[in-house]
């Protein structure tokens, strides 16, 4: 076999092997990004801070779970450990698998195993960001982003977590119930069938609009709503 043969081999060979690493990534490869990657990644404009209030994020508590993003890229999101925060060795596996018709992303820590850890999802455009929720889940809030967050709920406990906000257990059979923010004037509506409320275990029947103020620090000095809620919709205003 002539010499431009043997090349031609090689070139076809090595094409070959990249449209299959292709197709591989496609499927739903994992994927590491360590904590020194999100920081230095500009591509999105990722606002990442170490004081986590300022910004809209969702941090899940767990060692294996799935969160389906909807229009995840137009919102530009970044991933990191809150224990990891300052260790740039940290990182996640990264999938995107499907189930359910639904397109997930799949998170998974790779440092010590039966470890529960903290991940936090940031958002340079909140308002564009939608999460299904397979797991309990904090969403740590802001001022700003009060006014456009919007939650579905599908299964799972939800905590809402701020500087000053108030701990409300909403169970599954929730109706139309406002929350008042003390400090933010912010509103927290969920909508369900059935109609009860439960606050730490004291069971109270609301009525449309009315308001629940209750306080509960919450480790760290941060207060937080929690809602426990299935196939309900919450939405946050001021």
């Amino acid at each position: 076999m002539s010499k431009n043969k043997y090349i031609c081999l090689i070139v076809l060979l090595c094409s070959l092997s990249f449209l299959m690493m292709g197709c591989e990534s496609e499927i739903g490869s994992s994927t590491q990004i360590s904590t020194a990657d999100i920081r230095k990644n500009n591509k999105m404009n990722y606002k990442i801070v170490s004081e986590e209030r300022e910004f809209a994020g969702v941090g899940i508590e767990a060692n294996d779970l799935s969160v389906s993003i909807e229009k995840a890229e137009k919102s530009g999101y970044a991933i990191f450990s809150k224990e990891n925060h300052d260790n740039e060795e940290g990182y996640f596996d990264i999938e995107h698998v499907e189930s359910n018709g639904k397109k997930l992303i799949r998170f998974r820590q790779q440092q010590t195993e039966n470890q529960t850890f903290h991940l936090v999802i940031y958002s340079t455009h909140p308002e564009q960001l939608e999460c299904d929720f397979l797991g309990r889940n904090t969403v740590f809030v802001t001022k700003e982003s009060l006014k456009q967050l919007k939650l579905d709920l599908k299964d799972g406990i939800v905590d809402l977590m701020g500087e000053a906000s108030y701990p409300i257990n909403i169970n599954t059979e929730a109706v139309v119930t406002s929350i008042q923010f003390k400090d933010w004037n912010a509103t927290v509506s969920v909508e369900s069938e059935g109609g009860a409320l439960t606050t730490f275990g004291n069971k109270k029947q609301l009525s449309e609009g009315e308001n629940v103020l209750h306080h509960q620090k919450y480790g760290e000095g941060r207060d937080f709503i929690r809602i426990d809620a299935k196939n309900s919709t919450v939405e946050l205003s001021d």
